[in-house]
């Protein structure tokens, strides 16, 4: 009698702690991180300028800011655009996105913009989309900027303020999945309607506060 107790409460005791390793083990498969570094960020403002050509071969990788805006200076009528891509390679290629949110912030008060010192203004509504060409920070520009795809695109809200607007765990898991399936090369940020005046500006991997960098939280399931 004695052994058959003791057997059983060996037997109990294994199921407990089997069951307890596989919650664990489930629990273990869900991760998030967050890629914000320098390292896992790349981005660029494209520009146009009709009264100064030279700005269609500018490369602008290393500013501080992503401004986004059709306007006009001195009559002749200006575009800016922005590119940013975020590697994915820390992700485990097997893995399942569950959810993918871009951050991105917007310009403080009193923010020195070498090209929209003007701050958010009209219906500035972005279309984020997705690029489908190779492009470097460092050399991307205007005239040899890559092409996107309309498909998925997805519209960030209209602006609320002048400044400090800030589009926080904005949901692009689906063009990340498709990012995953096809290759990445990141988001390119235009406005909805180019036309003057609108305006829309954001915070790049180079700014100061890395607080305020772009950044993506990714959550996925091994």
């Amino acid at each position: 009698m004695r052994i058959r107790l003791s057997f059983a409460v060996i037997a109990f005791s294994i199921i407990t702690v089997s069951a307890t390793t596989r919650e664990g083990c489930n629990q273990n498969k869900i991760k998030t991180i967050v890629l914000r570094d320098q390292a896992d960020v790349i981005d660029a403002h494209l520009d146009y300028n009709e009264g100064t050509p030279s700005t269609f071969d500018a490369n602008t990788g290393e500013a501080n800011e992503l401004p986004i805006f059709s306007w006009t200076v001195y009559g002749f009528p200006v575009t800016g655009r922005a590119l940013i891509r975020f590697s994915l390679k820390s992700i485990p290629k097997k893995s399942e996105i569950l959810s993918a949110k871009l951050s991105l912030y917007g310009y403080p008060e009193n923010f020195q913009s070498f090209a929209m010192p003007q701050g958010n203004k009209g219906d500035n509504i972005v279309v984020l989309q997705r690029v489908i060409d190779e492009w470097k920070e460092n050399t991307v520009t205007w005239n040899n900027q890559p092409r996107v795809t309309r498909e998925g695109e997805i519209a960030l809200p209209i602006s609320t303020s002048q400044w400090n607007y800030n589009v926080i765990n904005f949901d692009v898991t689906s063009l990340i999945k498709d990012m995953r399936t096809t290759e990445n090369y990141g988001f390119s940020l235009r406005l909805q309607t180019e036309q003057t005046y609108r305006s829309i500006g954001f915070l790049s991997s180079e700014y100061s506060d890395v607080t305020k960098r772009p950044s993506l939280e990714i959550t996925y399931k091994k």
